[in-house]
């Protein structure tokens, strides 16, 4: 199956491309390996005035027939070797055959939220204020 064939993951990619571009995110890879399909994004953060620049990556996933779709936003070690990578991630498990208006809404709501938030985490940590997981995800350092 073509990867653009699949109008459920082309919403929710579309749902986060405004997200990541006002963050100054790019496409850095796309594709399917069996049936997962994925799009990637990558940007650099930069720390407090002068800091070192710290890459992103922001990778979506959709596996249709395990019906779920998961979100991993890395956070790369900074380019003078300061400050530990960190790892957000969430899946969000829906019922196939069940997708309605009303429920696809939520949950490209509940995802675009997510990625706001986690987003956020990454940038504060990066300027260094204090941070924390995002609620509904699971951070790593």
């Amino acid at each position: 199956m073509e990867r653009r064939s699949d109008m459920f993951f082309r919403n929710i990619v579309d749902r986060i491309l405004p997200i990541v571009v006002q963050r100054r995110f790019a496409l850095a890879s796309r594709g399917t390996f069996g049936e997962c399909r994925w799009v990637e994004f990558a940007g650099e953060l930069e720390g407090p005035v002068g800091g070192a620049l710290r890459e992103q990556k922001l990778a979506l996933y959709h596996l249709a027939r395990r019906q779920y779709v998961e979100v991993r936003l890395q956070l790369g070690e900074t380019t003078a070797g300061l400050g530990p990578p960190r790892l957000a991630m969430q899946v969000w498990q829906y019922q196939a055959g069940t997708w309605i208006a009303g429920e696809e809404r939520a949950l490209l709501s509940a995802l675009q939220e997510w990625v706001i938030a986690a987003l956020d985490t990454f940038d504060k940590e990066s300027r260094g204020e204090a941070w924390s997981s995002p609620e509904s995800g699971h951070l790593e350092p």
